[in-house]
């Protein structure tokens, strides 16, 4: 149950609002405190497991809230907070025992993006019990080992995913990235070259061998590679930027007059940190959440939910229209939205036909939508 308290900082400042929430899920306890801090003028919603942070999130607000509205603001946001954490996991107590392991792989996705890792591998080592042959298992799993830094066993889970699928450019790519953490430059370049002839548009890739070239020439691993790791390394950035204009940003500009000048320590250092920043504004993990929302609700929301949903991801495409992924899911969304429509539209027919069931058009029309299956 939530509780609340309210500490006065100074006569000048506003209050500070506190509310937590004690969550059961599995065998663990997990602790949800959400609070706003008046000098940074942001709500933070934190969630915690064994006296250890799990991950925390935040909003910012304006400095013209009355105390009122300032409650409130804090109040909902830890309702959203706690709402969120509560479904995803209602959604894995309705899936974890399910054969059903699109679901179940949905499940390890939305454990990674709230980084409870823990939860992820356990979930992941159920699934191959199952099927220990199925992939993307490894690769999720080493993702999970990459955040971790496990960087040695990260690389040896997605051997494992390429033992099953060779011809995967995602786990070369992320076998690429774990190499690069070791400061094995060859064995990176090479993951990222393979990357690339699998997928000549896979703009990481590019960005990521540039910076397999530049950490090559500061730690010197290969001195053939390290002598032309400027001009290796110019070709990739440029290449990447023309797949992925997103990857332009100041650092990266700043990182490109710095690569020009000979300053490689500094280009890489700005490289990174212009990926760091694009990844931070990348990141919608609306999406999962909502994909657990909508196969929780067995394909009960609301038109006005799906359609939301719909703005958010056209939202984005305005931002990061070279994103295939992007599109890929705005796909998805409109399947489920028709799928919203065919049910309306099944009602309605039905409906007619209760009225009277000799309406003969009425019964063909609810005979042919209800031959068209789902494809969400």
């Amino acid at each position: 149950m939530s509780h609340v308290l309210s500490d006065k900082a100074e006569v000048s400042s506003m209050e500070s609002y506190f509310f937590d929430d004690v969550l059961n899920f599995s065998d663990a306890s997990y602790l949800l405190k959400t609070m706003n801090s008046d000098s940074q003028k942001r709500i933070i919603s934190s969630v915690f497991r064994g006296g250890s942070l799990v991950y925390s999130r935040h909003e910012n607000y304006n400095g013209h809230l009355n105390e009122n509205e300032l409650f409130d603001k804090v109040r909902g946001y830890h309702e959203n907070s706690k709402n969120h954490i509560t479904a995803l996991f209602d959604f894995s107590k309705k899936y974890r025992s399910s054969k059903d392991l699109g679901k179940r792989t949905l499940l390890v996705r939305a454990f990674m993006k709230n980084k409870m890792y823990k939860e992820a591998i356990n979930e992941i080592a159920a699934i191959m019990q199952i099927d220990p042959k199925l992939s993307v298992l490894y690769l999720y799993l080493g993702e999970v080992r990459m955040q971790l830094s496990d960087y040695r066993e990260a690389a040896n889970c997605f051997i494992k995913a390429m033992e099953q699928d060779q011809d995967f450019a995602d786990y070369h790519f992320h076998l690429g990235k774990s190499y690069l953490e070791l400061k094995e430059c060859r064995q990176a370049i090479n993951e990222f070259i393979k990357a690339i002839k699998l997928n000549s548009y896979y703009g990481d890739a590019y960005y990521f061998l540039g910076l397999a070239y530049l950490v090559n020439a500061v730690v010197k691993e290969n001195f053939d590679l390290a002598k032309e790791a400027s001009s290796y390394a110019q070709k990739c950035f440029s290449k990447a930027v023309q797949l992925n204009p997103n990857f332009m940003n100041e650092d990266f500009e700043r990182g490109a007059k710095a690569l020009a000048a000979g300053d490689i320590a500094a280009a890489h250092k700005l490289f990174t940190s212009g990926l760091e920043q694009l990844t931070k504004d990348s990141q919608h993990d609306f999406i999962i959440e909502f994909y657990m929302q909508y196969l929780s609700s067995e394909g009960g929301l609301e038109m006005s939910e799906i359609q939301a949903y719909i703005d958010k991801l056209q939202g984005l495409l305005r931002k990061y229209a070279g994103y295939a992924d992007l599109n890929h899911e705005l796909g998805i969304a409109y399947l489920i939205l028709g799928n919203c429509i065919n049910s309306m539209a099944q009602k309605s027919f039905r409906a007619a036909l209760a009225i009277n069931p000799a309406y003969a058009e009425a019964q063909r029309m609810l005979e042919l939508l209800g031959s068209n299956r789902n494809l969400v």
